[in-house]
């Protein structure tokens, strides 16, 4: 086997890593990427905790941090009869 054939067949697997590796790269970058975009609320429509009327206040309460958990009145509906 000359020195050519030699360096090609060690050379081929050595191509196949490095294109493999920049593969790697690419999809690493993308992800990083989208993981730094921000984020766009479009709309809200919801029941505001807390009292809270309108999206402004509801913004409010999340910037401060509020606790606006509350316990809720569990109440039994009776089946009606058959």
């Amino acid at each position: 086997m000359d020195n050519n054939a030699r360096d090609n067949k060690i050379a081929s697997p050595l191509k196949r890593a490095l294109k493999a590796v920049r593969g790697m790269r690419t999809k690493l970058e993308t992800i990083e990427r989208s993981s730094k975009e921000p984020i766009a609320i479009v709309g809200i429509g919801c029941r505001f905790p807390g009292n809270v009327n309108t999206p402004e206040q509801f913004w409010k309460l999340l910037r401060d941090g509020v606790d606006v958990n509350v316990k809720t009145v569990t109440i039994e509906v009776q089946k009606p009869p058959k």
